[in-house]
């Protein structure tokens, strides 16, 4: 696990399980979850090649909790830093 900085500054838990898999899964919880939800899955998938990315939204889990904004563009902007930051397109 690491720490993603996300917008303003909000510190947000990723775990990036076989970075060189063939293809990549990135898993986004729902509300009020978190990333030990996918527990099953980053520990399956990575057998079958997969790459496996899971986040904890700022707010949940193991990131920060930060009084104020928990729309739902600050959260895309949160998911949209960590696909930027490891390079992630379609």
């Amino acid at each position: 696990m690491y720490r993603l900085v996300a917008s303003g500054g909000i510190r947000c838990a990723v775990e990036d399980i076989n970075p060189r898999g063939r293809s990549t899964v990135v898993m986004v919880h729902g509300w009020p979850l978190g990333r030990e939800l996918f527990e099953w899955q980053m520990n399956v998938l990575p057998s079958y090649g997969i790459r496996c990315i899971s986040i904890d939204l700022r707010g949940f889990g193991d990131s920060d909790k930060p009084f104020g904004d928990y729309s739902y563009n600050t959260l895309a902007d949160d998911l949209y830093c960590l696909l930027r930051r490891l390079e992630l397109t379609t």
